[in-house]
């Protein structure tokens, strides 16, 4: 039960809205390497230090890696992607020897040596373990999904008027999961299939891998990069489907429609 002793003592950084800072995050980046200007690079670099301290492993990666192949998407390999890469160097040696940061990255490894996967104390192994062998009464509903899997407030207490409306089945099954920190969002992706279905998500995935391929304006780029990174997080992140994301993806995709529009009036034009 380590693991659950460490998560109940341990002090976390809560970043509401990662979705939107990671997304303007990358449209920063997008415009300096368009147009130069340090403003943007100065939003950027603070939006990657506010990342850093919320602490998540998957999402640092994942922000990483979607910002170097942004840059290489839109600069090629040159003498400039030295420069950026010699920025993104300095910047970081600057920004360990902060004492935040230095902190939190002792955290990042004191959490990466407690969380195992082979670990049977580890969270996700147990929330794996129950959903696999205990949680679905049938393959139908392991196909189809068993719906909300927990109810619970924003002060992490037992939402009783919530839980009232459910059947004496899905209460348990709810009550259960609260107590022991089983969760079906620590398996992102995996975990919303548990949720809402193996169809319904694999059609969100092919969503997010439409918006990464999807051939759009330059200056609209940092739209498939950002899907790239959604889907990377998804191994064992929800940030593809937390709350008001869905908003961003309405707007995301009406650009991308637009540009899809403008590009075959332009080709039409030339004929």
């Amino acid at each position: 039960m380590k693991e659950f002793e460490r998560m109940e003592t341990e002090k976390r950084a809560v970043l509401f809205g990662e979705g939107i800072l990671s997304l303007g995050a990358l449209m920063c980046l997008n415009r300096y390497l368009l147009n130069k200007q340090k403003k943007y690079l100065i939003v950027y670099i603070a939006a990657f230090f506010l990342i850093f301290l919320h602490g998540f492993r998957m999402v640092l990666l994942g922000f990483g890696i979607a910002s170097l192949c942004q840059t290489y998407a839109i600069i090629k390999f040159s003498r400039k992607w030295f420069a950026y890469l010699g920025i993104a160097l300095i910047t970081t040696v600057v920004l360990y020897q902060m004492p935040a940061v230095q902190e939190k990255i002792k955290e990042i490894e004191t959490r990466s040596e407690s969380s195992s996967i082979t670990d049977e104390n580890y969270a996700r192994y147990k929330s794996w373990y129950y959903f696999n062998n205990a949680y679905f009464k049938n393959d139908v509903e392991r196909f189809l999904g068993s719906g909300q899997t927990i109810i619970y407030s924003r002060g992490r207490q037992q939402d009783e008027s919530g839980l009232s409306y459910l059947s004496k089945y899905s209460k348990e099954r709810s009550e259960l999961v609260y107590h022991y920190y089983i969760w079906s969002v620590d398996w992102g992706l995996i975990g919303l299939s548990w949720d809402c279905g193996i169809p319904f998500t694999i059609v969100f995935i092919l969503i997010l891998f439409s918006m990464f391929r999807q051939k759009v304006r330059t200056e609209h780029r940092y739209i498939n990069f950002w899907a790239l990174m959604l889907m990377l997080i998804g191994v064992t992140g929800a940030l593809s489907y937390t709350e008001n994301i869905f908003i961003y993806y309405a707007v995301l995709l009406t650009i991308i429609d637009r540009d899809i529009t403008d590009r075959k009036r332009s080709l039409i034009a030339k004929q």
